[in-house]
């Protein structure tokens, strides 16, 4: 009978720091990618427009670009099969003029929001007040002039806002309905969508997306403290999960995978992810007793290798799914849950399993 397979414990080896090489170069190469080559943004974090359509024609996404051009400087136009034809997915930067409405648009409801508190609440003299009237309605018509608009703003500062908001969602409708024109008169279209984000809420998302991705950071910070009570092991912790991000986002530059609502979820997920393998290693390692520290962390990366195999197994699916059939969603979850399950597997055993180890020596020095 042959004898089972038997994999050597890396971290018996006298040379085991040397596993924080791949690490560390990893981690080096993706700064550098982030840096330089950057990650790409989706529509919902830079804004613009994302159309998806169905067709059974045949589709020649350089002409469509050229006759979608005069919408916007960049027009980017992708296809993918699909059970019920061809699909195709054009993406086109903000139109400037709307851009500026919602811009104006945005100014001119905070001057409303003003003047109604201020009118309430009786904080403004009957001069202000009417100077701030004036301000809204001249506000009002910079909108309409925006949009190429012919609308009264009118004397009620009620009625120019509707009026302004209308005229601005009219243009708005009305450009998507001029682009879909102009994709149907070359490629006849069977369904659609259409998704437009201004850059307003945009920026807002981004800055939402940001904010949550640093509270989670420090509310695991503060819930791994609370569990290790001591600085040392706790910070390893942190720079694990910390390195799995960095790595994970050198991936996404890399292979150009979008950064957007979609992706950011999956990048929270592997904060959580991240911290299971490396608390479990820390745990194994500082707090149980059987066999030796090298012992210990060569079970715990056994365990944590099975975990990070089902892990990438089941997104990998979900990735080819999203792949196949185009749905962004799951194509960016499951690339970056991939991605970041093999980054966990390296900074995990590559880089914390030394520096708990090397921490266990210390420690067993004192």
């Amino acid at each position: 009978m042959k004898e089972s397979l038997k994999i050597t414990n890396p971290y018996e080896s006298k040379n085991y720091k040397k596993l924080l090489l791949v690490p560390l170069a990893l981690i080096i190469i993706s700064l550098a990618l982030v840096f330089l080559k950057g990650i790409p943004e989706g529509v919902d974090l830079k804004g613009g427009m994302l159309i998806t359509f169905q067709t059974n024609s045949t589709v020649n996404t350089q002409l469509l670009e050229e006759q979608l051009s005069p919408f916007s400087k960049t027009v980017t136009v992708t296809t993918f099969p699909t059970p019920a034809g061809n699909g195709v997915e054009v993406e086109l930067e903000n139109n400037p003029a709307l851009t500026k409405a919602e811009s104006d648009l945005t100014q001119l409801q905070n001057l409303q929001t003003l003047y109604v508190s201020a009118e309430v609440n009786n904080t403004l003299s009957a001069t202000d007040l009417q100077n701030l009237k004036e301000q809204i309605l001249t506000q009002a018509q910079t909108v309409l002039n925006d949009v190429n608009s012919t609308a009264s703003v009118g004397n009620s500062t009620e009625t120019a806002v509707k009026t302004a908001q209308t005229a601005y969602s009219t243009a708005l409708n009305d450009y998507g309905r001029d682009i879909i024109r102009v994709i149907n008169a070359s490629t006849p279209i069977s369904t659609y969508s259409v998704n437009t984000v201004g850059a307003t809420l945009s920026a807002l998302f981004l800055t939402q997306a940001t904010n949550i991705v640093i509270y989670a950071f420090i509310l695991s910070a503060i819930v791994i403290f609370l569990i290790f009570r001591s600085f040392t092991p706790s910070s390893i912790v942190i720079i694990g999960a910390a390195s799995d991000i960095i790595i994970t986002l050198g991936g996404m530059s890399l292979f150009s995978i979008p950064l957007t609502l979609d992706s950011i979820a999956a990048i929270l997920m592997l904060i959580g992810f991240s911290l299971d393998t490396d608390v479990l290693l820390t745990i194994k390692v500082l707090k149980r007793e059987e066999g030796s520290v090298y012992e210990r962390a060569f079970d715990a990366m056994k365990t944590g290798f099975m975990m990070n195999i089902t892990t990438i197994g089941a997104f990998a699916v979900l990735f080819a799914f999203g792949l196949v059939f185009q749905i962004p969603a799951y194509y960016e979850i499951g690339a970056v849950a991939c991605i970041g399950g093999l980054a966990d597997f390296v900074a995990t055993w590559g880089l914390n399993a030394v520096m708990v180890l090397n921490h266990a020596e210390k420690i067993k020095k004192t």
